[in-house]
């Protein structure tokens, strides 16, 4: 979800790498306060994540595609990546779960 609202922001994708910290993501929430008024909170910032991936999804839906659609490529399964030597090894169910509670 934060990647989805930092681009929603149109943040760059890198400022995500130090959002990890509560103190660096309490900056971008006074920045998102100065610019845009009102109370940013780090929840409000993540709603908005939550709300961009949820409309995608109708998006996507609408248009036609579906589960079968939003599976990676074979190989990501198959082809181990170097120079760590794993392969994706989440489950169609497990990743299925992540947008289920929303």
């Amino acid at each position: 979800m934060l990647i989805a609202a930092v681009d929603n922001l149109g943040l760059c994708l890198f400022t995500t790498f130090c959002l990890g910290d509560p103190k660096n993501f309490g900056f971008l929430c006074e920045m998102l306060s100065a610019k845009f008024d009102g109370e940013w909170t780090p929840e409000r910032v993540l709603e908005i994540g939550q709300t961009t991936l949820k409309l995608e999804k109708k998006y996507n839906e609408a248009a036609g595609f579906t589960a079968e659609d939003d599976k990676l490529p074979v190989f990501m399964y198959e082809e181990q990546l170097t120079p760590i030597n794993t392969v994706f090894d989440i489950t169609d169910e497990e990743l299925a779960q992540v947008s289920s509670g929303w």
